[in-house]
């Protein structure tokens, strides 16, 4: 995480997913925008069938910590899928 003057706001960016970058006008806000950008990012591909750039227990251990669900069949209950989740 870095405060950017310009902006005056925090940045964060996460090089193992691409690059995905968000902010936040405090660091707590910034950390919560990183956690969502991911959750969205994690869904967003797996929807799409696109591989995620981290090995298999990284992946694991971070759906675990975002409390993402498993995806089956790309339902994760009945009448919610992965791309309802990420339109916000």
């Amino acid at each position: 995480m870095e405060y950017d003057a310009d902006t005056e706001s925090f940045v964060t960016y996460v090089k193992e997913l691409h690059g995905v970058s968000t902010f936040g006008d405090t660091e707590l806000e910034a950390l919560e925008m990183t956690a969502e950008m991911i959750h969205g990012y994690i869904a967003s591909m797996e929807e799409r069938g696109m591989k995620i750039p981290l090995a298999a227990s990284k992946l694991a251990e971070l759906k675990r910590r975002l409390e993402i669900p498993a995806l089956t069949d790309g339902v994760i209950a009945p009448g919610v899928s992965q791309g309802t989740l990420c339109s916000n």
